[in-house]
């Protein structure tokens, strides 16, 4: 028998479809009820942008029969008028997915030339376009602290003679310096070798994260620091300021990480440097 839940197979279900609005200078709302005769609700739109890949604005919506009105005029009600969109496909740019399934290049040579890391002989040139700038840090050194006692104040940095220590968990810190802390009853490890690190600054740097990281940057504070993911690769990220982070990168990821944020890049114009 059919395991399908009835709602799945319900005709006129609400089905995820994508809206371009007819007139290029809107940008629909999120939440704007998609209206039909009578002014009756078919659904709603859920998110919407400026694309700058497309240079015009984009939005997807969840509407009552969405795919069998591809190709058709809505209604969307926002908050001072009423205007009209074209339902297309939710999938607005390479639907094929070839960017996906493509090898990434870099976009002033050869991967294996640009991405070197700094310890094999050689180190990315930085990165600079509209909004935002990606720069390969000089190599430092690096110990992994462990402490016997908790700290109740966690996942923030603080500099200290001379040094950074990022607390990533209650009892364990990374620290960032020339020589080693001395630290009483406490286990310290040289992790030099582990990681090298980069930075990315300017107004657009968050949205150049977020094209590979989940993590909500609205709540992640100046001297905040975690562990999170970036694409496939496990990072160390500490928030410098409002427009800059620092991030540690295992080394045999680095050229991976690093192009990751070039197809990033891309989003924006001019081209890179």
């Amino acid at each position: 028998r059919s395991l399908a839940r009835p709602d799945m197979v319900r005709t006129g279900r609400r089905q995820l479809i994508g809206l371009l609005s007819d007139d290029p200078g809107v940008v629909l709302e999120e939440g704007a009820h998609l209206v039909g005769a009578g002014s009756v609700s078919l659904g709603h739109v859920t998110s919407a942008y400026f694309s700058e890949t497309l240079k015009r604005p984009i939005a997807l919506a969840l509407a009552a029969g969405g795919r069998g009105r591809i190709g058709t005029q809505m209604r969307v009600q926002l908050l001072d008028r009423t205007v009209t969109a074209t339902v297309v496909a939710p999938v607005f740019h390479d639907p094929a997915g070839k960017a996906m399934t493509r090898p990434m290049e870099l976009s002033n040579g050869p991967r294996s030339s640009a991405v070197l890391h700094p310890t094999e002989g050689g180190q990315p040139k930085p990165r600079v376009c509209a909004g935002v700038t990606l720069t390969a840090l000089p190599l430092a050194r690096k110990f992994c602290l462990r402490t016997p006692e908790d700290r109740p104040d966690i996942l923030r940095a603080e500099i200290r003679d001379g040094m950074t220590i990022l607390w990533l968990g209650p009892n364990e810190a990374l620290i960032i310096g020339e020589t080693a802390p001395e630290i009483a009853a406490a286990s310290l490890v040289d992790v030099s070798d582990r990681t090298a690190a980069l930075r990315i600054e300017g107004v657009k740097a968050g949205w150049c994260l977020n094209a590979y990281c989940a993590l909500d940057l609205h709540g992640f504070a100046e001297g905040s620091c975690t562990r999170t993911l970036f694409g496939k690769a496990e990072i160390v990220l500490w928030r410098l300021n409002e427009t800059a982070f620092h991030i540690e990168v295992p080394r045999s990821l680095f050229s991976y990480v690093w192009a990751c944020f070039e197809e990033a890049l891309r989003e924006f114009s001019p081209p890179l440097a």
